[in-house]
């Protein structure tokens, strides 16, 4: 700050350097073009954005066209990142799922075998008591108890059957198959492939 200006109030400012301020606008305004297209600026500076990043849209361009009642072109629905990754999500677990229900191993049936001179007791799922001979194999088919009572016979077996009209017992012996024929009941297979 000079000496001639220190005892200025402010809001005074000195001739010269009020000349030399309206010298630097007039210079200034004569250099500034006419106008300035916005429009063209903006569309440079959209297509730079486009160039380095294709799926961002101009967001100014789609307030208008939604202003002025026009459709906004977007990308279509499998074009999108989220809905991609969720789709192929989908397909895997998908896959997965398909994959372990073929691969799941079959129910296997149930079997109980006894040794020559020996005897088993047996309590079956729907509540039947089987006492299982010697040299003897009782089979029961997949789903016994739950879907039906079917099993196999090779030997002999006593049998003291919990009795379900809904569900009758079978019993498969060689070529022979014997139903729910009373309360307790032996059912012995003969060597000539016979049953008694």
């Amino acid at each position: 700050m000079s000496d001639e200006s220190a005892g200025l109030e402010p809001g005074d400012v000195p001739m010269a350097e009020d000349a030399a301020l309206n010298a630097l606008m007039s210079q200034w305004v004569a250099d500034a073009p006419d106008s300035i297209d916005v429009e063209a600026a903006l569309a440079r500076v959209n297509a730079r954005r486009r160039s380095e990043r294709p799926d961002v849209q101009d967001d100014l361009a789609v307030r208008r066209t939604r202003r002025a009642g026009v459709p906004v072109h977007r990308a279509a629905l499998w074009q999108r990142p989220a809905v991609r990754a969720a789709a192929t999500l989908l397909v895997v677990a998908g896959a997965t799922g398909l994959w372990l229900s073929r691969g799941a191993t079959p129910a296997l049936e149930e079997t109980y075998v006894t040794a020559m001179g020996s005897a088993k007791e047996i309590r079956l799922s729907d509540g039947t008591d089987v006492r299982l001979g010697p040299a003897s194999s009782l089979a029961l088919q997949p789903g016994f108890g739950r879907e039906h009572r079917r099993l196999t016979l090779r030997g002999e077996a006593w049998f003291k059957v919990t009795h379900d009209a809904s569900r009758p017992f079978s019993i498969r012996v060689g070529a022979t198959t014997v139903e729910d024929v009373g309360t307790a009941f032996l059912v012995r297979e003969t060597p000539s492939s016979g049953v008694s």
